[in-house]
């Protein structure tokens, strides 16, 4: 299984396994900077928009999807990860809006989209 994106022409899945041992992983895609939030429990995971920012994982637990509930900015600031939207705890106005992403059979997504970057983990 991946969680398979794209933005604009650019498209890039992301290993379900890496997403479990990751949980957070800052990445561009389509020239775009994104963040995706992951469970180290499950397939669920979630991107967002990143707005330059690097962020990294609290040890805080999950919330009740299994995704974080919580993460960390580069400069300390908690984000509420949220179905629609990662939004500062700080500034309740901040928000990162959601990317549209899609879980699915690696085999599955390829056939659409054959351009498709895998991501290896770590990068």
């Amino acid at each position: 299984m991946v969680l398979g994106l794209g933005i604009g022409d650019s498209f890039k899945a992301y290993p379900t396994d890496v997403l479990q041992r990751e949980m957070v992983i800052n990445d561009v895609v389509g020239g775009t900077g994104v963040v995706v939030a992951g469970s180290g429990s499950s397939q669920v995971a979630r991107v967002y928009l990143s707005d330059e920012r690097k962020f990294n994982p609290l040890v805080d637990g999950n919330s009740p999807t299994d995704v974080l509930a919580t993460i960390a900015d580069s400069n300390g600031g908690l984000w509420s990860v949220r179905e629609r939207s990662l939004v500062s705890e700080a500034d309740s106005a901040l928000e990162l809006a959601l990317v549209s992403a899609h879980m699915a059979f690696w085999f599955g997504w390829f056939q659409f989209h054959r351009d498709t970057e895998l991501y290896g983990g770590g990068e």
